[in-house]
């Protein structure tokens, strides 16, 4: 029994240190700076929180209940009603083109690195997220951002799950863009956002709904749909208050057992027109 014990703590540390390597390496390589040009710069377009927003449900699904999950409700900009627990980690990065292809330079994309760490007290899951929005040129450490989420944990059978959030803790992430006047504007942004657990009959996956409305970044309100077409795959549509997303999500457990090692890689499009692309992975 002492062995199996000491081989299982084994298992998970190798399985940790590999996620806490991949996020790193995802973290450095995608969070470079967004050129200036960038056609979703505006006054209080926020460019930097609409090709990923770091928040729950941003490129991996959850269950009600605050667990990672293959086929729970998923978004791209937006969030979505369950937020990250249970002592759970995600790291994810993404980038966006100026234009419907992928991108070949780095001055023609805008990209966003970000990690998640997930807690939970007694029915409440809490959720920190550190984004990397930027990392200007001759400058060593980068731009970032920080989030709050809180979610009271519902009851098993419940359909609805809801949360109430701060993003940009700091208010110092850019509202507008580079270089772009009323940059200096705050970009803090509180909101509030449910998710809603649609039953479309046994053996068929459920579609959820989600919608939110909050303060600047929020305050035009948003929603999201999302749903299991076949294992492992996702499609999801978002409008974010500034336009509609969509995309497809494909998952894989990497390792088994009751905390399995989470992969992702999303593909879509911003605004219609814009190539997006994001990877992700948690444990």
């Amino acid at each position: 029994m002492q062995l199996r014990s000491i081989v299982l703590r084994s298992r998970l540390t190798t399985r940790a240190s590999l996620g806490l390597a991949l996020a790193g390496s995802l973290l450095l390589g995608l969070a470079r700076t967004a050129a200036a040009q960038d056609p979703t710069s505006g006054f209080d377009d926020f460019p930097e929180f609409r090709n990923l927003s770091g928040l729950s449900g941003c490129g991996y699904g959850l269950t009600n209940g605050g667990f990672l999950s293959l086929s729970g409700p998923t978004a791209f900009s937006t969030p979505v009603g369950p937020v990250l627990g249970h002592s759970q980690a995600w790291f994810g990065g993404g980038l966006t083109s100026f234009n419907s292809s992928p991108a070949d330079k780095s001055r023609n994309s805008n990209s966003t690195g970000f990690g998640t760490y997930g807690m939970t007290f007694g029915r409440m899951n809490i959720a920190f997220t550190d984004m990397v929005i930027s990392w200007p040129h001759r400058r060593y450490a980068p731009d970032q951002a920080f989030n709050m989420q809180v979610q009271p944990i519902p009851d098993r059978d419940s359909r609805v799950a809801w949360a109430a959030a701060i993003q940009d803790l700091g208010g110092a992430g850019a509202s507008a863009g580079a270089g772009v006047p009323g940059d200096t504007r705050t970009s803090r942004s509180l909101f509030g956002v449910a998710t809603y657990r649609i039953s479309t009959g046994t053996g068929i996956s459920p579609v959820f709904l989600s919608g939110g409305i909050g303060t600047r970044r929020y305050k035009g309100g948003f929603g999201s749909a999302s749903f299991q077409a076949i294992k492992p795959v996702r499609l999801w549509i978002e409008e974010d208050g500034f336009g509609f997303n969509e995309g497809v999500l494909g998952t894989w457990n990497v390792t088994e057992g009751r905390r399995p090692l989470e992969v992702t890689s999303m593909l879509g499009l911003q605004k219609g027109r814009y190539f997006t692309w994001s990877f992700g992975i948690g444990f």
